[in-house]
């Protein structure tokens, strides 16, 4: 009969590799998803173009339109922001300082500005128009408001340069 013999271990602890533990792979997984949420993001930032000032005009101006207007507090709201989208069109397009120039102020801005004569006569109407129903409390026709709400899309039409 032979002797049995013990063998001792070689080694007496046994450590894996840093990249084959758990926190190796949490932290490879983490830095692998924000990757690929950083391409996207760049992805989708570079692909889309920055408006012009008259693309955003006309976009805006197409989302505001009178014939969701019912009541006269509607109407109201609705020459608010027609000519709060005229001024602010007027400082991207032109960089001019309109924002806090009252509508009549506004006209003779432009006109001291050697602007279009007959953009500066529609303009004018329009403001004769919000004046009428912001501050005189009068019912607006819908088809006063849906001229004026075409004459200042065709203001930013005018004034938008032939590439």
């Amino acid at each position: 009969m032979a002797p049995v013999v013990f063998y001792e271990e070689i080694y007496d602890f046994y450590t894996p590799p840093f990249w084959q533990t758990t926190w190796f792979h949490v932290v490879v997984g983490v830095a692998v998803v924000l990757l690929i949420c950083l391409g996207a993001y760049l992805f989708i930032r570079l692909r889309t173009k920055p408006l012009t000032a008259w693309e955003w005009a006309l976009r805006e101006l197409r989302a505001t339109t009178p014939s969701r207007c019912t009541t006269k507090e509607d109407f109201k709201k609705f020459y608010f922001r027609l000519t709060a989208l005229t001024k602010m069109y007027l400082h991207r397009r032109y960089s001019w300082d309109v924002d806090d120039r009252t509508d009549l102020e506004l006209v003779q801005f432009l006109e001291q500005q050697v602007f279009d004569r007959d953009t500066i006569q529609m303009l004018q109407k329009v403001a004769e128009g919000a004046v009428w129903v912001k501050y005189a409390n009068m019912d607006a026709l819908k088809s006063q408001a849906e001229a004026d709400w075409k004459s200042i899309i065709a203001m930013v039409e005018h004034t938008t340069p032939v590439s």
